[in-house]
């Protein structure tokens, strides 16, 4: 459901109506635009990298708290946040299941 401030189309909207109307707001302004929606199955390469993200997100949740303190800290030192740089550096690196997903220098 679209989340609305004010008169439609005066202040701020964000979201679909009925799958018929998509609401977003962009650096020029206000954006309303027809609902679109995903044809057919995703791409191999597509899939390939959902897997991947699905994965990353699994063994960001399973790290110990001073693994994760480890992370943050090496986060601070990049200016993103500690998930960001897990999920980036687990994309590249693509470790092997129970392989430590390594901490770039910085």
């Amino acid at each position: 459901m679209a989340k609305i401030r004010g008169p439609l189309f005066s202040v701020a909207a964000a979201g679909s109506i009925g799958k018929k109307l998509t609401f977003r707001a962009t650096r020029r302004g206000a954006v309303a635009q027809r609902h679109s929606a995903p044809t057919g199955a995703p791409t191999a390469l597509q899939a390939e990298a959902h897997q991947l993200f699905r994965t990353a997100a699994q063994r960001w949740q399973a790290l110990t708290q001073e693994e994760l303190d480890h992370w943050l800290t090496a986060a601070m030192q990049h200016g993103i946040s500690a998930r960001h740089l897990f999920t980036r550096e687990y994309c590249i690196q693509r470790p092997p299941e129970g392989e430590p997903v390594l901490i770039p220098a910085r």
